[in-house]
C-alpha cells in the first residue's frame, strides 16, 4: 500500500468522522433550541434572576423609524402599557445586521408589501407611502434619540403619521426643545444595536421580555401569553390585543378550482409546520396544490449567523405548538441526505404525491430523528405512499432534480421571495399570481382563496 494511499484514506476517515460529529452536534444544538421544557426551565432561571435582583418586569421594544411594520406596532404600545403590569422601555435600533438579511433589496420590498397586504386587516386603512428618505430618517432619529422614554411613544408616533402616510404632516412639524438635542444619535442607535445583538436578536418592531424575541404583531400573542402566564394582566379583557379582521367564514365554494402552489424546503422548520395548515387549506376550499420545492439557504451559499439560528427554531417550535404541531427529535438533512431525497421528487410528484412526500420528509427530519437519504428510509417511504419502489428506486442519485429546483427557485425570486415556505395564488389558469412568503401569511393566503371564490 502506497504512503500517498495510505495518507487518502486516512484523511478521508477524518473528514467522515469530523462531518459526522459536527453533524451530531449541529442536531443536538437543534433539538436543544426547539426544546419546550428547556425553554419552560430558562424561563424559571430568568424569574429567579429577576426576583433576586429585585428588577421590575420589563419589557423591552425595539423601534426603527424606517420599519414599515413599525405602522402596525406603534399604535398598540400604549394598550400593552395598559392591559399588563409591566414596565415598557422603548430602544432606538438600527438596520438588522447585513448578515442576517440574504437578500436585502427583495426584503425591503417585501416589508413594505407585506404591511400594505396586511394593514386593513388590523384597521388601519390609509394609505402608506414609500420609504422616507435618507433626510427624514435622520431627523427622526436625531428626535428619538434625544427624547425621555416618557415622551418617546408619542413622538414616534407623530413622526411615523409624518413619515409614512401620504396625508401625513412635514417632520419639520415634530420638535422638542433644543436645549434636549445633545446626544449623539449614531451612539444612541449603536448602543440599541448592542442591546439587541447580546439578547440573540437583530430585527426591529420587536419586543424583548427576559430572554426571549417576540416579532411585531405577529408574536405578540406570544408575549402576552408569557405574562399572562406571570399573572401581569391588569385588565379582564378576552383576547389578544392585536385584533386582526377576518373573512374566513364566509365563504362559498364553486366550480372552479384555484391553483396554490407551495416552494419548501427540507431544512427549513417554518416549512415542517405549515404543513398541516396547507393541507387544511388545500381540503376545505378544493383547490388544487402545486409542490415546488427548492434548496435550502444555506445548500444555495447563504449563510445565517448562530444566534439567527436559533431564534428561528425556538421561534419555529413555538409557532408551532400554538398548532399542535411538535418537534421532537431532530436530524438535519443538508448535504447528501437533502440530495438523494430530492433526486426522487420528480417521478414521485409524477404520480401527483409531491406533496406529501416532502411533508413525510420534514416530519422525518424535524420530528422523527430520520436521516432522510438513508435508503432504507426512502423505500418505506414510497411505499407508505403505494408507489412502486422498483419504478422509483431508478432516479436515486440521479441529477435531473437540480434543474428542477433551479426552476422553481427562479420562480419563487420572480414574485419576490427567496425565503420558504413561499405560496402563490393563481386562477384555474394559473393568471393573476398572488405571492406571500412565509408561514405567517398562511391566514392570508385563505382570505386570497376567499376573496377569488367569493
Amino acid at each position: 500500500m502506497s504512503i500517498f494511499y495510505t495518507f487518502s484514506m486516512l484523511t478521508n476517515i477524518s473528514n467522515y468522522l469530523q462531518n459526522k460529529f459536527l453533524a451530531r452536534t449541529r442536531n443536538k444544538l437543534m433539538m436543544n433550541w426547539s426544546s419546550e421544557s428547556l425553554m419552560i426551565q430558562e424561563r424559571r432561571k430568568r424569574e429567579e434572576i429577576r426576583i433576586s435582583e429585585n428588577r421590575p418586569h420589563k419589557v423591552f421594544y425595539y423601534h426603527q423609524v424606517d420599519d414599515p411594520y413599525s405602522i402596525l406596532v406603534l399604535p398598540i404600545l400604549e394598550k400593552i402599557k395598559k392591559s399588563y403590569r409591566i414596565d415598557l422601555e422603548c430602544i432606538l435600533v438600527g438596520n438588522p445586521p447585513g448578515k442576517t438579511i440574504p437578500e436585502p433589496t427583495m426584503f425591503q420590498i417585501h416589508c413594505l408589501n407585506d404591511v400594505r397586504n396586511i394593514a386593513k386587516w388590523y384597521g388601519q386603512e390609509r394609505k402608506i407611502s414609500n420609504y422616507p428618505s435618507k433626510t427624514d430618517i435622520d431627523s427622526a432619529n436625531k428626535i428619538l434619540s434625544n427624547c425621555t422614554q416618557a415622551n418617546f411613544i408619542q413622538l414616534a408616533s407623530d413622526i411615523m403619521e409624518c413619515l409614512w402616510f401620504e396625508d401625513g404632516k412635514n417632520i419639520n412639524d415634530v420638535t422638542i426643545e433644543p436645549s434636549q438635542l445633545n446626544k449623539e444619535t449614531n451612539l444612541v442607535i449603536e448602543k440599541g444595536n448592542k442591546f439587541r445583538k447580546e439578547n440573540g436578536y437583530y430585527s426591529s418592531s420587536s419586543f424583548y421580555y427576559e430572554g426571549e424575541s417576540y416579532w411585531g404583531l405577529d408574536r405578540l400573542n406570544h408575549l402576552e401569553d408569557r405574562l399572562i402566564d406571570l399573572g401581569l394582566k391588569s385588565l379582564d379583557t378576552y383576547g389578544y390585543l392585536a385584533d386582526r379582521k377576518s373573512n374566513i367564514q364566509n365563504y362559498s365554494t364553486k366550480d372552479n378550482r384555484l391553483n396554490l402552489t407551495i416552494y419548501p424546503s427540507l431544512n427549513s422548520p417554518y416549512t415542517y409546520i405549515c404543513f398541516p395548515r396547507i393541507r387544511h387549506i388545500i381540503d376545505k376550499y378544493q383547490i388544487n396544490v402545486i409542490t415546488k420545492p427548492v434548496l435550502p439557504m444555506l445548500m444555495r451559499g447563504m449563510h445565517i449567523p448562530r444566534y439567527k439560528g436559533k431564534y428561528i427554531l425556538g421561534d419555529a417550535a413555538r409557532e408551532g405548538r400554538i398548532n399542535d404541531i411538535y418537534f421532537d427529535k431532530i436530524y438535519s438533512p443538508l448535504g447528501k441526505p437533502a440530495e438523494l431525497a430530492y433526486s426522487l421528487f420528480p417521478i414521485i410528484n409524477e404520480y401527483n404525491k409531491g406533496f406529501a412526500y416532502i411533508e413525510k420528509l420534514t416530519i422525518a427530519s424535524f420530528h422523527d430523528g430520520i436521516n432522510i437519504g438513508n435508503t432504507t428510509f426512502l423505500k418505506n417511504l414510497v411505499n407508505d405512499l403505494n408507489l412502486s419502489w422498483d419504478e422509483i428506486k431508478k432516479d436515486l442519485g440521479k441529477k435531473e432534480w437540480k434543474k428542477i429546483l433551479d426552476e422553481n427557485l427562479k420562480e419563487m425570486y420572480d414574485g419576490n421571495c427567496w425565503g420558504v415556505p413561499s405560496f402563490k395564488v393563481t386562477d384555474e389558469n394559473d393568471e393573476n399570481p398572488f405571492y406571500q412568503w412565509g408561514q405567517d401569511r398562511i391566514w392570508l393566503i385563505e382570505e386570497e382563496i376567499i376573496k377569488r371564490l367569493n
